[in-house]
């Protein structure tokens, strides 16, 4: 269901379902708006999880730990990490 619900948004900018009876889910200019139960939130994260499962155990015996996927509707990009600095916050304006 997550993957349907992904791609539409991706394709259209725009979604709206009913989850269960008086449960919906909309997604407008890349903005979702949750009115669902946590329960219905929770089955849309297992749902995800069990989807990218078979990914992340393929990275895992067909490359190094350097390196990462992107996903989009249309390609898959395999990326692979040669240094990383990370958190450097000192030039953000927040």
């Amino acid at each position: 269901m997550i993957q349907k619900i992904i791609l539409q948004v991706l394709q259209e900018n725009t979604f709206t379902a009913s989850l269960t009876e008086g449960e919906q889910m909309e997604c407008i200019d890349g903005e979702f708006l949750f009115d669902i139960s946590k329960e219905i939130e929770e089955e849309l994260l297992k749902d995800l999880k069990s989807s990218s499962l078979f990914l992340i155990k393929y990275l895992c015996e067909n490359y190094n730990p350097h390196v990462t996927a992107i996903i989009t509707p249309s390609s898959i990009e395999v990326l692979e990490s040669k240094e990383s600095m990370p958190k450097i916050y000192d030039f953000i304006l927040d």
